[in-house]
């Protein structure tokens, strides 16, 4: 067959993307662009992201979307996409490969061989684990995707090749890969939690916080004089996690004069003051750092808590300085107006907002 003529060999090009807009753009428009010459479809994972591409990849035309709300991991994303597939072959490709032009009509060539089962690209050649190619038939015979494999991958290539059939390892792919996008540092944080009489939620509070903390991380629970076992409590969870919690108590009998004090004892350079009725969801504090390090010209997050106040994230040195009772005011009005006295800015999130 000549190299102008179309293969007859059609391809699923599969891309798992993670958080990173710009790197899950530029791969997809290079799909988009240096695709031709083969029968093809576009499948993009969604491994549950949180920045841009959640609300982008909705709007793109051309791509068949799953949709992850939260991260499955590489063997169950990649089984995700063998399963929406409707091509002859299968290719899962790096979201930080860049395709060029002709890079696919090679490899369609390759599984025009019936004995070729997949198809990967050499280590030598500089794209090692850039891409993945197999055919739908024998990732079926094979019993697809080990889910508990530390290495998918290999291990699918293994049976195949025990079972007899051939794996192609490519000197020379049309492609560049690029290299992944360092993450920026997140914070160290305080999670501050003003309790006064809050014995009957102070616990779960503690326990639904410290799932989502890491080893840098503090809680400091703040009592306002509580004459319930609100401080029998704080001592009980701090005697269980002594490195990464502490207990302090307010000269004066209320919650203010508890955030107050607490937001005093923070000791990392970012603080969340977390009421204790709030039972938090996982992925609640890097969903609140993620959003202040992606605006950076908002200082402090507000999330309406009903009938409660206000749970509020920023830099420790900005929150201390605020007054202390506008943390318990609902609307966020007051602690706006608080915001931008200290000259930054305040973006607030309304319950079910």
């Amino acid at each position: 067959m000549s190299e102008s003529t179309p293969s007859p060999v059609s391809f699923s090009l599969a891309v798992l993307v993670g958080d990173g807009w710009e790197a899950n753009l530029r791969c997809l428009l290079a799909l988009a662009l240096n695709s031709n010459g083969v029968r093809r479809e576009t499948i993009v994972v969604d491994d549950g992201t949180t920045d841009d591409t959640r609300l982008a990849l909705p709007r793109l035309d051309g791509i068949r979307l799953v949709r992850n709300e939260r991260p499955v991991g590489f063997a169950r994303a990649a089984a995700q996409a063998a399963e929406a597939a409707k091509g002859d072959v299968l290719l899962l490709l790096d979201r930080d490969a860049e395709p060029k032009a002709g890079w696919l009509p090679p490899l369609a060539r390759l599984f025009e061989d019936p004995a070729v089962a997949a198809a990967c690209p050499s280590e030598a050649s500089g794209l090692g684990g850039a891409y993945l190619a197999v055919r739908m038939a024998d990732l079926r015979e094979a019993g697809g995707w080990d889910e508990k494999d530390e290495a998918p991958a290999d291990a699918l290539l293994a049976r195949l090749q025990a079972r007899g059939r051939k794996v192609e390892v490519v000197a020379q792919t049309a492609m560049v890969m690029h290299a992944p996008a360092a993450a920026a540092p997140r914070p160290r944080l305080s999670v501050v939690v003003p309790a006064c009489d809050a014995a009957s939620t102070l616990t779960p509070c503690l326990e639904s916080i410290k799932r989502s903390l890491r080893p840098d991380d503090e809680i400091v629970i703040a009592d306002g004089g509580s004459r319930d076992d609100t401080l029998r409590s704080a001592y009980a969870f701090a005697s269980q996690n002594p490195r990464q919690v502490r207990v302090v108590s307010a000269r004066t009998q209320s919650a203010a004069a508890a955030a107050h004090e607490g937001l005093q004892a923070a000791s990392n350079e970012v603080a969340l003051l977390l009421h204790p009725t709030v039972s938090a969801p996982e992925g609640f504090v890097d969903g609140i750092l993620d959003l202040l390090a992606k605006n950076p010209a908002t200082q402090a997050l507000g999330i309406e808590v009903p009938k409660t106040g206000v749970c509020v994230a920023g830099p420790s040195a900005l929150l201390r300085d605020l007054d202390a009772q506008t943390f318990f005011q609902a609307d966020g009005v007051a602690l706006a107006e608080a915001v931008s006295r200290a000259g930054a800015r305040l973006a607030f999130v309304p319950a079910g907002g």
